[in-house]
């Protein structure tokens, strides 16, 4: 494995240092859509040379010269497709990560002045020669980004030593085993997404290593999601059409270029504009895909541990949960309904879980849910390993044996997910224990597909990122075919899997290091075009105390999707485990949390049609103060909660409030001051602040998602100024306006048949 990190840079450093980058253009070509950039490329080779007593690697130019085509589509109103490789012409590949609406946008092309100007609906290219470069405006007509030619990449180049040949930059350039891209970073630029990523927030400064890892843990440069999408600052996203090995290098090695590496004969890039960043991102899932609305009962609580081992311990759990008042939707049954703990055959234990049937019917009439866990490794020890070597399922080594995936201390067969009939086999297992009544999947180990494996209708090298899209797919359509409903629970994803949700943070530890790491993570995949995530309420590795679980229980109560669990079959995440004082607290958010549910839905109908992500880095929606670019320890909860968790053992914590007349979400108080202010956090509270001219609905109290119609709900207005809510509860859409008019309050509820409670929550 080791040997794949980082592994499109180092062969990009370490290849046959024979590199073309295109020099001058010859002609530009339209036909419809498409733009052929014809262009003569220049060969360079690298060497190591001696300057001023130290030692550099660079680029050495000679005289020989190519044909070099950069293919242009426009797309989608505010993007630009650029391809380009080792051939001339492109050959359209088959890739699951495209949406099936992506469209080609009316353009024009003008020649001015030595230039070539690419016209979008919103944006513009411009092409210059002598020395080549290329600029990407928004429709703004701001440049948001420059993509460097080599003679341009330090335009004040002179002086002893020729610096610009240092191999800081690889702009537009092929060799004999990857092909590379570069763009200029500006001043004070941001770089935020690809993927769920533990560490810092910005990307700037970092190396990026694009493999799919088993984490253990939330605090490492290892991830379970890498996500091919990033976001700037600047107002602009660059989307990698691959899942063949790459890297980013986004300002590490020189702070004013990002480089892409790409294991690859042919580099696919998407470069969207925007005038912000939220409008970036609807353009990413313009080409990508959105997500669907999901099971309401999905925004319930979900219990679970490591495992339930019985289903009596699954049913006395959630007897309990009534039993306490601890409103609830889900119970996860995870690895140990099969005869042997996590060995996947796909039947209940016939003792430990008789009468399945039977089960799913209690969990039913108790007002629950039930999730399944599952993964894609067959056990040689069941028959359906010996029926998948009799059909050839199974991926195979280069020597054309089974892949042995040593886990658990047996060699696992990995089922070959680019073969449709092993898929659709598989399927047919999942789907007899859903029409048993399992209403969700959890599709765990998706890290593991190996790059040395070989598939019967992909490479090797283009498996291992893309089989999570692919395993998150299949599972989730086969959950729609059978109830209607589609969800996965899944702890890895790659570029599009925002449309099969919902993924978790993985494996984090139990202590507040992890427990601010998850939510960094949580912060990065949602700028990585992903509106939906959850993690695991306590940490799933270890214990936490009483009070590290009730500080990650309000976090994750205001995540999209909010689940308890944990590593050990003896290790409860249910809350009165942690004592009274615990459960009280706990029990309080959880109830705030279902209260809340006509926000969580008018929040969702936000996410799917604009792929907004339902926790909200300050930037996203304060990208106006150069303030909130680097925060990621507070975030929005949907479009007008501001969220500050507690990420240490410390009652009290930094807030900071962007410019703004802002209210205690709790009393309502006036906030004195905005910027950065200090504010008591006791066990009990998590700070949440609402910005003036809010509207908060509030249903009712519920022990689990429509257990009563919302046919009442309570108004919370925070500030006497005008204001509005765009209320979606299923098909039902409503606009509410509340006018301030002459000392009386002026509500118009815009067809809305319920019954509405208003509440001024403005106490000055």
């Amino acid at each position: 494995m080791l040997e794949n990190l980082n592994r499109a840079r180092k062969k990009t450093y370490e290849g046959d240092n024979v590199f073309f980058f295109p020099e001058s253009i010859v002609e530009l070509v339209k036909s419809g859509t498409h733009f052929v950039l014809k262009t003569k490329a220049r060969k360079f080779t690298s060497k190591y040379m001696r300057s001023f007593d130290q030692v550099f690697e660079r680029f050495v130019k000679t005289d020989e010269m190519i044909d070099f085509n950069i293919h242009i589509d426009t797309v989608c109103e505010s993007s630009f497709r650029i391809r380009y490789g080792t051939s001339l012409t492109i050959e359209e590949k088959e890739n699951p990560m495209l949406s099936e609406d992506i469209k080609g946008c009316k353009s024009d092309s003008i020649k001015k002045d030595g230039t070539y100007i690419v016209n979008n609906r919103n944006g513009k290219m411009v092409i210059h020669d002598n020395p080549f470069f290329i600029e990407i405006f928004n429709e703004d007509d701001n440049l948001v980004l420059t993509l460097p030619g080599f003679d341009n990449c330090h335009p004040n180049n002179g002086g002893a030593g020729g610096y610009n040949s240092f191999k800081d930059f690889f702009p537009f350039g092929i060799n004999d085993s990857t092909v590379t891209f570069t763009s200029r970073l500006t001043l004070n630029e941001k770089i935020y997404g690809l993927g769920e990523r533990f560490t810092g927030f910005d990307r700037r400064g970092q190396n990026i290593q694009f493999y799919h890892q088993d984490c253990a843990g939330c605090d490492s440069i290892r991830t379970y999601k890498n996500v091919p999408f990033y976001v700037s600052t600047n107002n602009y996203g660059i989307f990698n059409n691959t899942s063949y090995p790459l890297d980013y290098d986004l300002g590490m090695q020189n702070n004013d270029f990002a480089n892409i590496f790409v294991e690859e004969d042919m580099m696919d890039i998407f470069i969207i504009t925007g005038k912000n960043i939220q409008q970036v991102i609807k353009g990413y899932c313009d080409i990508t895909g959105y997500a669907e609305t999901l099971p309401r009962w999905s925004y319930g609580l979900w219990m679970s541990r490591n495992s339930y081992t019985t289903k009596d311990i699954a049913l006395d759990v959630a007897k309990d949960v009534r039993q306490k008042d601890i409103p609830c939707d889900v119970i996860h049954i995870d690895t140990f309904w099969f005869e042997k703990d996590w060995v996947c055959d796909l039947k209940f234990d016939k003792e430990r879980f008789s009468d399945p049937e039977k089960m799913f019917e209690q969990f039913k009439q108790m007002g629950f849910q039930v999730s399944i866990w599952q993964l894609p490794f067959v056990h040689p020890s069941i028959e359906n390993y010996r029926e998948g070597v009799e059909k050839d399922y199974f991926v195979k080594t280069a020597e054309g044996g089974i892949y042995g995936f040593n886990w658990f201390g047996a060699d696992y067969a990995l089922i070959d997910f680019s073969n449709e009939e092993a898929v659709n086999w598989y399927l047919s297992q999942i789907e007899t224990v859903l029409r048993m009544g399992a209403k969700a999947v959890k599709t765990d180990i998706a890290e593991s597909y190996p790059m040395d494996g070989v598939y019967k209708n992909i490479e090797g090298k283009a498996m291992h990122n893309l089989f999570p899209l692919l395993y998150n797919k299949a599972m989730y359509e086969k959950t729609k075919e059978v109830h209607g409903d589609e969800l996965v629970w899944s702890r890895s994803t790659y570029g599009a899997g925002q449309r099969y949700p919902v993924p978790w943070s993985g494996d984090a530890r139990s202590d507040f290091n992890n427990l601010a790491g998850a939510l960094r993570a949580g912060l990065s995949l949602g700028m990585s075009g992903q509106p939906f995530w959850s993690h695991d309420i306590g940490g799933f590795i270890g214990r936490p105390t009483p009070e590290l679980y009730v500080r990650w229980a309000q976090l994750g109560l205001f995540s999209s999707h909010a689940r308890c669990h944990g590593g050990g079959n003896t290790n409860p995440r249910e809350p009165w485990a942690y004592g009274e004082e615990a459960n009280e607290i706990f029990k309080k958010f959880d109830k705030l949390r279902y209260r809340l549910l006509p926000y969580i839905f008018s929040t969702e109908a936000e996410c799917v049609s604009a792929g907004m992500p339902f926790i909200r880095p300050m930037v996203l929606m304060d990208q106006q103060d150069r303030n909130t670019h680097v925060i990621y320890d507070q975030y929005y909860f949907g479009h007008s909660i501001l969220v500050a968790p507690v990420l240490s053992e410390k009652h009290e914590r930094e807030v900071y409030l962007p410019e703004g007349i802002w209210y205690d979400f709790w009393t309502g108080k006036r906030m004195k001051n905005t910027g950065w202010i200090k504010v008591k956090a006791p066990l009990d509270t998590m700070p949440m602040f609402v910005r003036q001219g809010t509207i908060i609905p509030f249903g009712p109290d519920l022990q689990y998602v429509d257990q009563k119609p919302l046919d009442v709900l309570h108004l919370h207005v925070y500030g006497k100024v005008n204001c509005q809510l765009n209320y979606v509860n299923g098909k039902e859409k409503t606009l509410f306006r509340i006018k301030f008019e002459q000392g009386h309050t002026v509500l118009d509820k815009g067809g809305y048949s319920g019954k509405l409670m208003l509440k001024e929550m403005t106490n000055d």
